[in-house]
């Protein structure tokens, strides 16, 4: 009896043994999580609640800044893309000159009749992206269309952390033909435009212009 208890003993113990290692084998294999083989790719969205259209003018031989902005604007063109150079490159923005903001009402009047009034299609002034290049950030060129002058125009961007572009460009309304409008709203606000130390008014005709837009990303 002693002798067959012997080979039935070892029998157990390997089969426990066997049952014991393919049991862990089976914990492990259920245990291990599958990663993605590849990063999924986020686009850039536009979302037009969120762009604005800001301005810096000039004034005094000093070279005071008036800031101001457009509140009404159209944008077109936007195409969704994970490299936004691309998703600007096209884009059309149009802005409506009686929409025109520098939180005074008195000025903005004088800026809209005396200035944008006198351009030739003094409803809208309308820009268009024709190139864009970088990743992160970079330069381009803009298209803008004032005062019946079609004129290209470079301009710098960004996008930071926050997906926030920013656009920014410097103009010279003299490019533009716009030595008339800058003369008339440089008289009506004649008193406005001279320093404590200037002879007489003065209105630069640079134009600093910054585009800001939160892009949806997804």
């Amino acid at each position: 009896m002693k002798n067959l208890s012997l080979p039935i003993f070892l029998f157990l113990i390997t089969a426990f043994f066997s049952c014991s290692e393919e049991q862990e084998t089976k914990v492990k294999t259920e245990n291990i999580v599958e990663l993605p083989t590849e990063i999924p790719i986020e686009n850039y969205h536009y979302n037009p609640s969120t762009t604005e259209v800001k301005w810096t003018a000039f004034k005094q031989s000093k070279k005071v800044p008036v800031n101001g902005k457009f509140d009404s604007l159209m944008v077109s063109g936007f195409t969704p893309s994970n490299k936004l150079s691309e998703s600007i490159t096209g884009v059309s923005i149009e802005l409506f000159t009686s929409s025109t903001n520098t939180n005074d009402k008195a000025r903005d009047l004088k800026i809209i009749n005396s200035f944008f009034g006198v351009l030739l299609n003094s409803v809208s002034i309308k820009a268009n992206i024709i190139s864009a290049n970088g990743d992160d950030s970079g330069d381009g060129i803009l298209l803008i269309d004032m005062n019946g002058v079609k004129k290209e125009q470079p301009f710098t961007w960004s996008v930071d952390a926050y997906d926030e572009l920013f656009m920014k460009t410097t103009i010279n309304v003299l490019d533009w033909g716009g030595e008339k409008a800058l003369s008339a709203l440089n008289k009506v606000c004649e008193a406005k435009h001279t320093g404590p130390d200037d002879t007489e008014s003065k209105l630069w005709p640079d134009v600093e212009i910054i585009v800001l837009s939160k892009l949806d990303k997804e």
